[in-house]
C-alpha cells in the first residue's frame, strides 16, 4: 500500500514518535508463528461501540478475514482482523510487516462512534466509517442465499476500481472472487451482506460492503458502501459514473475513520 511516512500522533496532539520494545532477535519466524504473533496483537485491542446507550464491547473474530502480502510494495506478510457480530463488523484492523517494521490500519465500518484501545494507542473516530447508498438499478435480492451471493458478485463485477499513488501512477484493482465475510442480522433488518475487496495482487486497497436491507425479505433492496484499506486516492466507477472518489489519505490520526501508522508493540504486559 502507498504509505505516508509520518510520525505517530498521540492524543495530546504532540508529534513525538512513540518507541516500544523492538522485535526479539533470532531466526526468521515461520508463517504460522507470524500469524500467532499477529493474532496476539489483535487480541490486545479492546473495541467498544459508544454511539447509543451503554458502551458495548465487541468480540474479535477468531480468524483473520484475509492473509495477504505484496512483494512489489516490499511487505511480505499481512492480515486483516474484524470485531463485531452478528451482522457487519464495526471495526477492522490490518497489520503489515515491512522488514522489521509493522504498519497498522484501523478501519471503521460502524454507522456511529466506537473506540479501540491497545495501550498506549487509543482510536476514537468521530465520524461514521461507512455510508450506504442504493445500488443503481439493482434487481430485488433473490430468495435463496446462493443466488444472492451470485447477485452480489454480478453487481460488483460491473464496477471499475482503481487507485492513484502519490506519484500520479494509476493502478487497476481487481475484485477478489470470494467475500472476506458473509453475514446477516435479523434484528437490524439485514437479510444478507458481505464484505468484498478490490485488490492490487492480493493486497486489499478498497473494501466494498454489499447488503440486502428492508423491513421484510420481500421488500429488501441492495445497498453498497465503500471503505478504504490503503492511503492511496481511490475510485469506483459504474457505467462511466463515479460512485466513489476518496482523496489521498495524508496525515491520518486517531480521530479519523481510517488511521494508518507504524508502531512496534513490546512484549505483552509491557
Amino acid at each position: 500500500m502507498d504509505r505516508f511516512l509520518a510520525c505517530l500522533v498521540v492524543l495530546t496532539g504532540s508529534c513525538a514518535p512513540l518507541t516500544v520494545a523492538a522485535e526479539s532477535c533470532g531466526s526468521e519466524p515461520s508463517r504460522e508463528e507470524r500469524l500467532t504473533a499477529m493474532r496476539g496483537i489483535a487480541e490486545r485491542f479492546k473495541v467498544r461501540t459508544t454511539d447509543a446507550g451503554e458502551p458495548r464491547e465487541l468480540s474479535l473474530h477468531e480468524s483473520p478475514l484475509l492473509r495477504f502480502d505484496d512483494p512489489a510494495r516490499e511487505f511480505h506478510d499481512a492480515s486483516l482482523w474484524a470485531w463485531g457480530s452478528p451482522g457487519r463488523p464495526a471495526c477492522l484492523l490490518a497489520m503489515e510487516q515491512y522488514g522489521g517494521q509493522r504498519w497498522f490500519e484501523l478501519i471503521s465500518l460502524a454507522p456511529g462512534k466506537l473506540t479501540a484501545e491497545a495501550a498506549p494507542l487509543k482510536w476514537t473516530p468521530q465520524s461514521p466509517g461507512l455510508e450506504l447508498q442504493d445500488y443503481p438499478d439493482a434487481p430485488r435480492p433473490a430468495k435463496d442465499a446462493v443466488r444472492r451471493l451470485a447477485q452480489m458478485k454480478e453487481l460488483l463485477g460491473k464496477l471499475q476500481a482503481y487507485e492513484v499513488g502519490r506519484t500520479g501512477m494509476r493502478y487497476e484493482l481487481r475484485l477478489m472472487p470470494k467475500p472476506l465475510l458473509r453475514y446477516s442480522d435479523a434484528e437490524e433488518n439485514l437479510h444478507d451482506g458481505a464484505i468484498f475487496a478490490f485488490a492490487y495482487g492480493t493486497n486489499p486497497e478498497l473494501l466494498a460492503v454489499v447488503e440486502a436491507t428492508g423491513e421484510t425479505a420481500e421488500t429488501a433492496t441492495w445497498k453498497i458502501g465503500f471503505a478504504r484499506c490503503g492511503a492511496a486516492e481511490l475510485h469506483a466507477v459504474l457505467n462511466e459514473k463515479e460512485l466513489l472518489h476518496l482523496p489521498y489519505a495524508t496525515r491520518t490520526g486517531p480521530k479519523d475513520a481510517y488511521w494508518n501508522f507504524p508502531f512496534q508493540f513490546g512484549e505483552p504486559g509491557k
